[in-house]
């Protein structure tokens, strides 16, 4: 006789624990949390970089109105006007000293650039105010202007040798 053959039985299916749509339902709000918490530490690094980028535009800004090449009036127009240039907004133009050459940079470099090519507007520079050593020397007075001075600096005008003429 034959001995019977063992047929290898298949386990019972488990049962189901959740339905799929729950799994998915929980996987789109992890999801669509770490979307919204990475929107958010986007939000918050782009307006960092705005406020350092303002203050960079600001102590420019200062150091040009420092150096006299821009009023003070115009600070705040200037460094609106360099936060609406975008950093890296390529430009092109020919170069008018190289003939047929074509010069590439960025916007915002050049202005800044060209900012601090101006001349100076304003001269800071401090004035000694005039003393009988630093004043050129007397020369001749008519009698008419010689009366017109007060007493003062008619004494001055004698005492540095100048001289009354008809």
């Amino acid at each position: 006789m034959t001995e019977p053959v063992s047929v290898p039985q298949t386990p019972p299916p488990a049962p189901p624990t959740a339905s799929p749509s729950v799994d998915f339902a929980a996987r789109e709000a992890a999801i669509a949390s770490r979307e919204a918490a990475i929107a958010s530490r986007e939000a918050t690094l782009k307006a960092e970089e705005q406020r350092q980028r303002r203050a960079a535009d600001l102590a420019f800004a200062d150091q040009l109105i420092e150096q006299g090449r821009l009023l003070p009036r115009d600070q705040q127009p200037v460094v609106a006007l360099l936060a609406q240039i975008p950093a890296v907004q390529p430009m092109e133009f020919a170069d008018p000293e190289a003939e047929g050459q074509t010069v590439k940079t960025f916007a915002r470099a050049w202005l800044m650039e060209f900012l601090k090519r101006l001349p100076p507007q304003i001269d800071y520079a401090e004035r000694t105010a005039a003393t009988d050593e630093n004043k050129p020397p007397a020369g001749a007075l008519s009698r008419k202007a010689f009366e017109r001075l007060d007493p003062q600096q008619r004494k001055a005008h004698l005492a540095r040798g100048g001289k009354i003429v008809d």
